[in-house]
């Protein structure tokens, strides 16, 4: 904000929404928007929620943006449904990269090979 001077005179009440790391987070905070803006029933597959939740990363502007994209793709599709073949197409228009599988985590209590074990081979 330091470059933004002007502005942040302005701001009462810095607020920072934290991406959700969490899947079931997103989901829920999705689910919510969805009943908040009037859904009776749930749109929104759940191939097409993991697919938004990592081509979004969590951060919830870039979901939002998504997500209307998806939902105009499903109307001019005439589907009442969002499927990960709508988010696919959204992530392409608005030029997201598409999510890949999570890469597995290195085991912390693995043994480490010699060479990376810090000790030298004498």
């Amino acid at each position: 904000m330091r470059h933004h001077a002007a502005l942040a005179t302005r701001i009462v009440s810095p607020n920072h929404i934290h991406p959700r790391s969490e899947r079931k987070d997103f989901v829920a905070l999705v689910e919510h928007a969805m009943k908040a803006a009037g859904a009776h029933t749930r749109i929104l597959n759940d191939p097409a929620l993991e697919m938004l939740w990592r081509a979004s990363r969590g951060v919830v502007r870039v979901a939002s943006k998504l997500l209307r994209t998806s939902l105009s793709i499903a109307h001019e599709r005439d589907q009442s449904f969002v499927d990960e073949h709508v988010v696919a197409a959204a992530i392409d228009e608005l030029a997201l990269t598409q999510p890949t599988a999570p890469e597995p985590q290195p085991d912390a209590t693995a043994p480490k090979p010699r060479s990376q074990s810090g000790t030298k081979s004498r």
